[in-house]
This record gives C-alpha cells, structure tokens and sequence, in this order.
C-alpha cells in the first residue's frame, strides 16, 4: 500500500504544471462549492429552528398604516388603543408583547460584539435587546443553558432592586449568573441596574417582524409598566406625547399566536373592519414572510448551484481526458512494473489514490484559502466557517477523486497483462 501511495505521489510531481493547474481549478470550485453548501446548511438550520418557535402555530404581528400621522392624531391614535384593549380582553392568553427598547449598559472590554447602531459611548453603550411580558415566555419557550428561565415576580418592577435579566449564549464570556450590570433605558436615561438570571441555549432564534433574530448577542429583559420606563416628569410637556407613543406601540408590538386550525384571526379582522381600522391597522402572517424569505434564498442557491455544477463537471471531463491520455503514455511504465511483479490492482490502486490525493490537496488549498482570507471577490466567509460544511465538502472531494479516477480505472482493469509485457 505505501508503494502505491509513493508511486502516485511521484506521478502528481512528474507533470508538476498539470498538476498545480488541476489543483488551482478544483480548488476554486471548492470555494465555490462551499460556499453553496454552507448556505444551504444554515438554511436548513434556520428552517429547523423556525418550525420549533413556530410549534404548528400561526404567528401575526399588528402593522400600523402611516404610524408618525396616527400618533400626530388623537382621534387615531385614541382608536388603535381601544382596539387594543378590545382584543387584549378577548383574546389575552393569544397575545403577547416585545419591543426593542435600545438599552445602555456600562462598557465593559470586547463589548464590540454587542453594539447596536446607536454605537458605543463614552461610559456606556447600545446594545440589542427585546423586551418581553410574561405571554411571550410561555408561548415561546426558549431553550436554557444556564441559569433559569423568567418567573411571574420577575415581571413586577419593584423600586430600587435589579431587573431579572436573561442573556444570550455570546454574554458568557463576560458575565455569570448573577452579575449585576449598570444599565439606562432610553426614555429620560436614569441609571438603574440589571442582574444576569440565565444564558439562553446558543443559535435560540426569535420571529419579529423583521424576520428571523438569533438572540446569541441579545439581552431578554422583562417588560415593565409605561409608568416605570418612562423617567420624564409628569410636567414635563413631552410626558404626554411619550405615554400616547408607548401606548400606541402596544399594538403594533404585539404578537398574535394561534393554533393553525383557529378562527382567531378572522374575528380579529372583523373587529378592525368594525371599528372602520382596515386604513389603519391590518396584521401580517410572520411565519409566511419567513417562509417567503427562505423560499427566495433557496431558489438563490439553487441557481448558484447549478452554475457551479457545470464548472465543475466541466472541470472533471477535462481532468478525465488528461488522465487517459496520462495513461496511454504509461503502457511501457506499467509492463516494467507488472514484470517486476506488480499487478493489475496496483497499477488501478495508484489511479485512484493520485486523483484522491489531488482531489484533496485540493480541498485542504480552498479550507486554507477560506479561513486564512475570509473572502472570494464579492464572497464573505468570514463568520460562516462551519465544520458540517467542511465534512461535506471534505466527502465531496474524495468522492469527485474517485468519480475523476473511475475511466481510467476501467481502462486499467480491461489491460491485457501480455499485452503490457510486451510493450
């Protein structure tokens, strides 16, 4: 066996400019090709975790038409809130809430990682966050990795004690449970304080209204009562604008979760019809946008796939023609050895190592090239290094080895052994 692997490599060094030219255009596919695979496995991924939040239910989201001309008019704006409470009192253990509320935390080393486009401050910086109310918990159960999940005391906001918060896998790193963190909100930005109650599972995904969300780098925080996030004065001119806004935002941050066979959604409907909301407020199925985006990513692929399909097939005839040429010009090599007593299965085992070796020599070329520069022209790999991808990849180019190996290895097992002898 070690025979045949030197012999094979001597072959590969024999025509060093083909080889290097064979390896230059397998590896270029390679790069191509994982890029192809690695997309399609986070898709499939993304799909996965998707089904598991969605749990065979119908996830709708309430849009608001011209929202800046709702909350400019407090007839408008007097409608939505009343519809609000309408379903709120109907259909409560179907609804629940989330917001990003753009919360500071203290700077701490590597926090980078965790900035929102508000950016980093002097003392304390944006960070991305949802706040959630305790229907949002049960009805979408994330996954825990450390720690616990949130209880019904951590929604009651109690003055001058830490807010129970939950982080995502990538916070790790920097805090444990039970860490306390200085942190403002947004609306008049008094300093309060979060305290660290769990990890949540890593790649946990959450629907929004924006699409799919991996919480990795979010903080879960509790909703609190407008009363207590808003720090203004009641004097203050502005208080009044801020309550109507938080106020109006309970509807269009509410999520409706329903059964796929409930008739839910079509009461509701009639309900905004009734109440002449149709110009105002509509709902959108969430799972169906995802499914419409992942839908359109998939055909994306697929299109990429088949172009890169035909370089690569173009790639193998081409090797292919090169080695049964090679091996019409070895007849004379391969008597020699036969009369020295080697036989028909060395000559066809060392074929199929040289193409395997050259077909990963190959794969190792494009695994250095993608992680040593992260990107191919428009192609960014950097962040998509997937060890499922390289394993596919890495099975991929054996099995392209052999396929490019198999003529010549036919040509080979068909030899009459006289016949090269006496060549």
């Amino acid at each position: 066996m070690f025979l045949n692997i030197k012999y094979a490599c001597l072959s590969l060094f024999k025509q060093i400019f083909m080889t290097i030219l064979s390896i230059v255009q397998l590896s270029i596919c390679f790069i191509f090709l994982y890029f192809v695979i690695n997309q399609s496995v986070i898709t499939l991924e993304e799909m996965s975790k998707i089904s598991s939040v969605l749990d065979n239910k119908k996830i709708y989201s309430f849009k608001l038409i011209n929202e800046v001309d709702i909350l400019n008019n407090k007839e408008k704006s007097k409608e939505v809130k009343e519809f609000y409470e309408v379903i709120k009192q109907k259909y409560n253990k179907n609804l629940s809430f989330y917001s990003n509320e753009n919360l500071q935390i203290k700077n701490f080393y590597g926090m980078e990682q965790f900035t929102s486009p508000g950016g980093s401050q002097k003392d304390f910086s944006w960070v991305r966050d949802i706040n959630v109310d305790e229907n949002f918990v049960s009805q979408f159960k994330f996954k825990i990795d450390s720690g616990r999940m949130f209880e019904k005391e951590d929604f009651k906001v109690e003055e001058h004690l830490p807010i129970s918060v939950m982080l995502g896998s990538e916070y790790r790193e920097f805090f444990k449970i039970g860490d306390i963190i200085d942190y403002k909100n947004q609306y008049g930005g008094d300093l309060s304080k979060i305290k660290v109650i769990g990890f949540i599972d890593k790649n946990s995904v959450f629907i929004s209204n924006y699409g799919s969300i991996n919480l990795d780098s979010y903080i879960i925080f509790p909703i609190q009562p407008i009363e207590k996030t808003i720090t203004l004065n009641k004097n203050d001119p502005e208080y009044k604008n801020m309550v109507n806004f938080l106020e109006v935002r309970l509807a269009r941050e509410t999520i409706l979760s329903i059964e796929n066979n409930s008739s839910i959604y079509e009461e509701i409907n009639s309900i905004i019809n009734e109440k002449s909301l149709s110009d105002t407020i509509y709902m959108e199925d969430l799972s169906k946008v995802q499914e419409d985006l992942i839908t359109m990513f998939k055909n994306s692929m697929y299109d990429q796939f088949m172009g890169l399909l035909l370089s690569i097939i173009f790639v193998t005839i081409g090797l292919i023609f090169n080695s049964l040429n090679k091996i019409n010009s070895k007849y004379i090599e391969f008597g020699v050895h036969i009369s020295y007593g080697c036989s028909i299965k060395d000559i066809f085992s060392r074929i199929l190592i040289e193409f395997i070796l050259l077909s990963l020599i190959s794969f190792i070329t494009s695994v250095v090239f993608i992680v040593s520069y992260g990107s191919f022209g428009s192609i960014q790999f950097q962040g998509l290094i997937n060890y499922k991808s390289l394993i596919i990849l890495g099975i991929f180019s054996i099995v392209l080895g052999c396929i490019i190996a198999l003529p010549s290895s036919i040509k080979i097992k068909r030899m009459n052994i006289t016949e090269l002898i006496r060549r």
